[in-house]
């Protein structure tokens, strides 16, 4: 099995955020509604936290759990065991400033933190190892509504366990997604907002991927990565089209629900399902028959593609045929291993699933 992250456990974080940031400071108890996060009274050191301050939300609230941020509220991290919400039309700094001080938002019981203002990540000061990371004990989520941008190329920002994204994604370099196998972290990106960063992400630790906008998954070198996840298509082109797809380790895939995607080349090193849903999605794979993609993996299984499309442009430019005959003999349809007869050559692709009678007519995709 090849697992490229390390595991990072609630311990470990939490004895990370005990050496990073010396100062805390607690938003107090029963503010009022409409409570700013810019009223020095509303914490308990008499003024609002600094750039490398702990933000504590741990108390009980009378009256709202909603923080009003209007202007730039920053900190070095913040640590919630209520479910709070972030308002207004500001935006929240973290702020890693050395090797031992991240960036980090901590959920320390199962509560909900959700942000509807934007978020900015700087890492510029944080060294290599000491990544931004959000993070929640079991139940938790946190949920971003607005924009979340990260600067700063020294890591990659850490989520583990339950995240959503509905706004827009900045990243100067990626995500790592990993809570630790048999975890069973989810990660959503839907709403209407868009997806940029430099670098493909790390999707490990038993995974659960929801890309549920077109361009959720959008990667300057056009790359997704499959570790240990579970990848589920909830738009069309939910993945940037073209991007070039590997996946690694045995017992996860890709799930159509639906959905048509335009992908790169395929790649696969380990036993791995496509499920297709019974749906009439089409699946687009660039030319995959090059030495870039030669299958070290067992099986590809694709199931319920009944009504299905799935097919390999050919590059014959370059001597390419969509898939080798050997790849096509690890492909098992809908309990069948193919051979390259199964296949059909139309219009420039590849086919590895059959034609779709309808009305006593045979029709292509």
């Amino acid at each position: 099995m090849k697992i490229s992250a390390i595991n990072i456990c609630a311990a470990t974080f939490l004895a990370t955020i005990a050496v990073s940031f010396g100062a805390t400071n607690t938003w107090v108890a029963n503010v009022p509604a409409g409570a700013a996060w810019s009223n020095a009274a509303n914490w308990s050191a008499g003024v609002i936290p600094a750039t490398n301050d702990t933000a504590l939300f741990t108390n009980t609230q009378s009256t709202t759990y909603a923080v009003d941020i209007s202007g730039t509220a920053a900190a070095g991290g913040l640590t919630l065991s209520k479910s709070y919400t972030f308002d207004g039309t500001g935006a929240l700094d973290l702020r890693g400033n050395s090797a031992s001080s991240i960036a980090f938002v901590y959920n320390s019981a199962a509560v909900t933190s959700t942000f509807n203002t934007a978020v900015n990540v700087d890492q510029a000061g944080t060294s290599a190892g000491s990544y931004a990371t959000f993070s929640s004990v079991a139940g938790g989520k946190i949920i971003f509504n607005n924009t979340i941008k990260s600067t700063g190329t020294v890591g990659p920002v850490n989520l583990t366990r339950n995240v959503d994204f509905n706004g827009d994604i900045d990243l100067a370099t990626r995500f790592r997604m990993n809570t630790g196998a048999g975890n069973n972290q989810i990660v959503t990106i839907g709403g209407s907002g868009t997806t940029r960063s430099t670098i493909n992400w790390i999707l490990t630790g038993d995974l659960t991927l929801n890309l549920n906008r077109t361009g959720a998954y959008t990667t300057d070198d056009r790359y997704m990565n499959v570790e240990l996840a579970r990848v589920y298509l909830g738009a069309v082109n939910a993945l940037a089209a073209g991007t070039n797809i590997r996946f690694r380790n045995a017992g996860y895939g890709m799930v159509a629900q639906g959905f048509d995607q335009d992908f790169g080349w395929l790649d696969v090193d380990a036993a791995t399902t496509f499920d297709m849903g019974g749906s009439k999605s089409v699946w687009t794979f660039a030319d995959s028959s090059s030495a870039t993609t030669v299958w070290a993996g067992t099986t590809l299984t694709v199931t319920n593609a009944e009504n299905a499309t799935i097919r390999f442009s050919i590059d014959s430019a370059n001597s390419g045929t969509g898939l080798s005959a050997a790849q096509i003999g690890k492909i098992v349809l809908d309990g069948k291993t193919l051979t390259p007869g199964d296949t059909r050559i139309k219009n420039g692709y590849l086919y590895i699933t059959p034609q779709r009678a309808k009305l006593g007519i045979f029709i292509v995709s």
